[in-house]
């Protein structure tokens, strides 16, 4: 996504400005609370949901297709947050970007911050809570004690930041607990599809979720477990048993690269879960991967 990356240089310039002046409030739910209460604190509709520990997912990170993860603003924003949820949502929500961050901020007044720089106007949310919003970058920023809520949106209207309550798939909790970074695909048949086609692979059975995670095992190497989740044990073994015997097909066509990662190792089956290991992957495919995802 070639916009995602100025949009992304957008929200962290401004947040990283507006992060020095966040107040002391109570301290809003953790991470934990909202992944055992089955939510992300972001509005549903989206392409693809990330959880990640920017601790251990940093060098992860440091690999998606947005140039400007180099800059220094943003790399100061990174330095200061310890968990995100990020959602990327299709070109027809008026919402496309939506963060919430966890870290360790510097405080003192936001208000007063905000209220000096004419581009930031406060907002009143529906849950009667404040948040600043600002038309010429599109962004609209709430402010709590060590969390930050940041939309970044299509036009110049304020999205309310405080609004969202998006399902977590069930097993996904489970799933990246042990990973720096894991995502979910909203609706993963098309695009699960439209890779087992391009390998000649004849599956029709569809897919309920799909997740991944991604580690970093050594300098510059990394390795992906992908997790489909199917309505019942006989179709996931049905899949299982197509997949083992694509398998024996090998393809340099980079075209097929990510087709591959589904084929080149058997997959492990547990109750209606395919889990399938990548094996390790350098930063060339890691980076397709995320292309292919609509990272």
């Amino acid at each position: 996504m070639k916009n995602n990356s100025k949009l992304f240089v957008r929200l962290c310039a401004a947040l990283w400005l507006i992060i020095f002046s966040i107040s002391c409030k109570s301290l809003p739910q953790t991470p934990e609370s909202y992944l055992e209460a089955g939510t992300f604190p972001l509005e549903s509709g989206a392409l693809v949901y990330i959880l990640a520990d920017v601790n251990e997912a940093r060098s992860i990170i440091d690999v998606l297709p947005i140039n400007e993860l180099n800059d220094k603003q943003v790399v100061q924003l990174l330095n200061r947050t310890n968990v995100a949820m990020a959602a990327i949502y299709p070109e027809e929500k008026e919402r496309h970007f939506h963060l919430a961050a966890w870290g360790n901020y510097p405080k003192s007044g936001a208000g007063m911050a905000l209220s000096f720089n004419k581009d930031w106007k406060k907002q009143k949310s529906v849950t009667k809570q404040n948040y600043w919003h600002s038309a010429a970058n599109k962004l609209s920023v709430a402010l709590l004690s060590r969390h930050v809520f940041v939309v970044v949106s299509l036009n110049d209207s304020p999205e309310d930041p405080f609004i969202g309550s998006a399902k977590v798939p069930d097993g996904f909790a489970e799933f990246s607990r042990i990973a720096p970074a894991s995502l979910w695909i909203e609706k993963p048949g098309p695009i699960f599809q439209s890779l087992l086609n391009n390998a000649g692979v004849p599956v029709r059975v569809p897919v309920n979720e799909l997740f991944v995670n991604m580690f970093n095992p050594a300098p510059e190497q990394y390795e992906a477990v992908i997790r489909l989740q199917f309505e019942n044990a006989i179709q996931a073994r049905g899949v299982a048993a197509v997949l083992n015997l694509a398998g024996r097909f090998t393809s340099n066509d980079p075209d097929l690269m990510i087709a591959m990662l589904f084929i080149s190792n058997p997959p492990v089956q547990n109750g209606r879960n395919l889990d399938i290991k990548t094996g390790l992957i350098n930063e060339e495919k890691l980076l397709q991967i995320f292309k292919t995802l609509s990272i």
